[in-house]
């Protein structure tokens, strides 16, 4: 990080030595609590701006400073995109694993909160290239469960880029490949078991697009059409759901009013004690409808969660084994790897060009058992790609406000406030329900590690000789005698709870 922003000169200077404002002096918001802005007229120059902040590989001869250690995110604002972009933030992932650790950070979170993922690869490679498939495989349970995506799309470019020596005519071969090509990533796709956890049905989910920007600007070989652009243009459209925020806007609006309304031509003091009393009634039986529902749609998520626990306690050893003494890798190489992951308590990134962003996690090794045991009845209650038991809990409740009109229509324009505000209310806990689902889905991981802290300390602790089986044995030691389990078990429960309140 030092010798790309600073090259040769940063090497030993101290802390102040390396702030000093002279190195600051092209981007002077970094010494301040705002923002740097860009505004460019074409894209071209845009990404000429932006390249020192953005790339890691652009060092000449002559050394040029790269901020790009320092940032954590870069957001670009599209003019005259409204049909396409206006409600719709379009994410850019730097891939599993980014070696700054804050965007590594950063990234897991965002793509938990992307109702959409796109993962994107010349179409080239998009079937035998693995760094793709194997971020997919890792960051499922990021955006299935742990998520909130209802849709995967494949996306392959570059579809123009063709041998045009063969028999047949450009355009015919290119579609043909595009169709093949179809095919194969749907194989591919198919053969991820894992998804089927995340997802309530498979087919469903994955589209496949073979994309070329090239045609669509030129058409040399392909209509519009055919380069699939519109398509994805369509996809966005239909994320936009402009019609559904401005509907949102009109409803609370005309809520409000018919309360200012209302205050105006009735006396707060008048309002109909009956009324109050059925209203009251209603809200009694429907919230014990809600809480016996929820109770039931739990009780087979416990005994999920009960039996990962067993099946935990019985395999301890052989999930620690697994990360801590991994076939084939013994001695003073695996030390490390084994003390840089205490340090780091229970993660560790291989830094090997290979296997770059591969990532060992005892914490979620330990945590698999009884994930696998949950996941499939916690897709059912929060699946992302349809309503759920409690979800529909919530969509289903009404007071029914609009059948008392005719018997009190003194009070019709309270009761239509009270409708728009019931509406507003259900809104908003069904992005709670989003979020917090979220939250007790990763708990498992969280208390486990909250769990292994002090024992990952002490295991880091250890040197000398013999020190790796020390570590070894200290981490199955606390295994064994901190009831980590159960304790993930009753946090998770707790959250769920917390839910349901």
């Amino acid at each position: 990080m030092i010798s790309a922003f600073y090259g040769k000169e940063g090497n030993g200077k101290t802390i102040e030595e390396l702030m000093d404002k002279k190195y600051f002096s092209t981007i002077p918001e970094f010494h301040k609590p705002c923002k740097k802005t860009i505004i460019c007229d074409t894209a071209e120059e845009l990404s000429e701006k932006i390249c020192c902040f953005t790339r890691s590989d652009t060092q000449n001869d002559e050394f040029e400073i790269q901020y790009w250690p320092l940032v954590k995110c870069i957001t670009l604002k599209v003019p005259n995109s409204k049909d396409l972009l206006e409600y719709v933030v379009l994410v850019d992932l730097p891939g599993n694993g980014d070696c700054n650790e804050s965007r590594d950070k950063m990234w897991k979170k965002s793509v938990g909160n992307c109702s959409a993922v796109w993962i994107v690869s010349d179409i080239a490679r998009a079937t035998s290239e693995k760094e793709c498939w194997e971020i997919f495989d890792s960051t499922i349970r990021l955006f299935g469960n742990g998520g909130e995506c209802r849709s995967i799309s494949f996306i392959c470019t570059k579809t123009d880029i063709i041998d045009k020596n063969k028999k047949e005519d450009v355009p015919t071969s290119i579609l043909n490949r595009n169709k093949t090509t179809k095919d194969k990533v749907r194989d591919k796709f198919e053969k991820h078991k894992e998804v089927k956890k995340h997802f309530s049905v498979v087919k469903d989910v994955l589209e496949v697009f073979t994309a070329s920007s090239e045609e669509y600007k030129n058409e040399v070989h392909l209509g519009k059409e055919e380069t699939e652009i519109p398509s994805l243009q369509g996809f966005l459209q239909n994320l936009n759901n402009h019609r559904t925020r401005t509907s949102d806007y009109i409803h609370r609006a005309y809520g409000i009013l018919s309360l200012i309304k209302g205050a105006k031509n009735c006396n707060m003091t008048d309002i109909n004690k009956e009324l109050c009393h059925i209203l009251e009634k209603r809200l009694k039986v429907k919230l014990k409808s809600i809480g016996e529902s929820m109770e039931g749609s739990c009780e087979e998520f416990v005994r999920c969660l009960s039996q990962g626990v067993q099946q935990s306690e019985a395999s301890c050893e052989k999930l620690l084994d697994t990360v801590i003494s991994p076939k084939g890798k013994k001695g003073g190489g695996f030390h490390k790897v084994l003390k840089t992951l205490c340090k780091n308590e229970g993660v560790y990134k291989k830094r090997a060009k290979k296997n770059r962003g591969k990532e060992i996690n005892l914490n979620e090794s330990l945590a698999s058992c009884m994930r696998k045991c949950i996941d499939e009845e916690f897709k059912n209650m929060f699946p992302n790609d349809k309503h759920g038991p409690i979800r529909e809990q919530i969509e289903e409740f009404t007071l029914d406000a609009t059948s008392l009109i005719k018997e009190h229509p003194s009070m019709e324009l309270y009761l239509t406030f009270l409708m728009e505000e019931e509406r507003d209310l259900k809104a908003e806990l069904i992005d709670e329900l989003r979020e917090k689902k979220k939250k007790i889905y990763f708990t498992l991981t969280e208390s486990i590690l909250e769990s292994m802290r002090s024992s990952y300390e002490k295991a880091f602790n250890h040197s000398g000789k013999d020190s790796l089986k020390r570590m070894k044995d200290e981490l199955h030691q606390h295994v064994k005698n901190a009831n980590i389990f159960q304790k993930a078990k009753n946090d998770m429960l707790e959250r769920l709870t917390e839910l349901k309140v």
